[in-house]
């Protein structure tokens, strides 16, 4: 009985042998068309990585200066230098803002801060909100900085419209300490600065 006639009564061997020579022929055609220039659409769709294997374009990682957009000033510098201790007051634990030299000393004077307008309520005009180094679409646990990044309570003089883009405000910084009701840095008596 030769090898043909075995093949005819045994069908199953006959599709292993039959699906092995079809991976061989897919194979062979990958090997072949990675040694040439390959033009069609969907390899053009595809970067190679170090290890030869093929990713998809738009699952590359973005370069790291626009994963997080975080504002940098010496004013920002100097408001990050905001630390927290908790105590005990009243039977209620609290963070209490620990104000370093350079904090306390902008108290009480006018500042600039640009940076991203963080909503406290919704609406499309804005008079009373968050303003952030981190715009309001990045998670803030992640990124650049240690933690929640540094924010500022605003309040400004006269509504401004909502955005999600740079903004520039200036106002007096206000130090708060213990009003649970408000936020560690304020800027208030704040006017919009045009660009």
């Amino acid at each position: 009985m030769n090898f043909l006639e075995q093949l005819k009564k045994n069908k199953s061997v006959f599709l292993y042998l039959l699906g092995l020579l079809v991976i061989l022929l897919l194979f062979s055609k990958v090997q072949c068309s990675s040694m040439g220039e390959n033009t069609s659409p969907i390899a053009a769709s595809y970067n190679k990585t170090i290890s030869e294997i093929p990713v998809p374009r738009d699952t590359a990682a973005l370069p790291a200066h626009e994963l997080h957009n975080l504002i940098t000033s010496e004013i920002w510098t100097k408001i990050a230098s905001l630390k927290y201790r908790t105590d005990t007051i009243d039977g209620q634990l609290w963070h209490i803002p620990i104000f370093t030299p350079e904090i306390k000393a902008l108290e009480g004077s006018i500042i600039q801060l640009k940076g991203y307008l963080i909503p406290l309520q919704p609406g499309k005009f804005q008079q009373h909100f968050l303003i952030s180094v981190l715009p309001f679409s990045q998670c803030y646990y992640c990124g650049k900085s240690a933690g929640i990044p540094e924010m500022v309570e605003v309040e400004m003089n006269s509504p401004i419209n909502y955005t999600d883009k740079v903004i520039t405000v200036s106002g007096i910084l206000q130090l708060n300490e213990l009003d649970e009701e408000h936020y560690a840095l304020r800027l208030v008596g704040t006017e919009y600065i045009e660009k």
